[in-house]
């Protein structure tokens, strides 16, 4: 993590590193909770700030995961929002309303796991009941 840590800050002005701090402490974190986060999720301070916020309104302002659960799993800073947690989520709604599934989700395991394994578990065995989403590119398959 020490090399990954290096190469972010190198990356990024000290006006930007204490412009994500700031950011980071809006969201509710303090001081210490923040440098604990960039330890443990050196990726999610490397995303720009507009997509850091765009991800956590999104995801808390919608009701998918509460702050401290985005906190604490802050890989999903570092994943494509339009790219895989929309359309996972659409999936996983979808299946879930016309009563396919009945397990219950965590975001960070739906986002988490590799395409072929999601597609594997969760589209290709309900294909007709998906294949909407695809039609009509709300979902894109790679």
């Amino acid at each position: 993590m020490f090399i990954y840590a290096i190469r972010c800050l190198g990356s990024m002005t000290e006006e930007k590193w204490e412009s994500k701090l700031q950011l980071f402490q809006s969201l509710g974190l303090s001081m210490d909770e923040t440098l604990a986060l960039f330890r443990k999720s050196t990726a999610a301070f490397a995303v720009s700030e507009r997509k850091i916020k765009e991800k956590a309104d999104y995801l808390v302002s919608n009701g998918k995961c509460d702050l401290a659960y985005l906190l604490a799993h802050a890989f999903l800073f570092s994943i494509s929002l339009e790219g895989r947690i929309k359309p996972r989520l659409l999936v996983w709604e979808t299946l879930k309303k016309k009563g396919l599934i009945s397990e219950s989700y965590k975001l960070s395991q739906i986002c988490k796991v590799t395409d072929k394994d999601f597609f594997e578990k969760y589209v290709y065995p309900y294909e007709n009941e998906v294949e909407s989403l695809f039609k009509s590119k709300k979902v894109l398959m790679k």
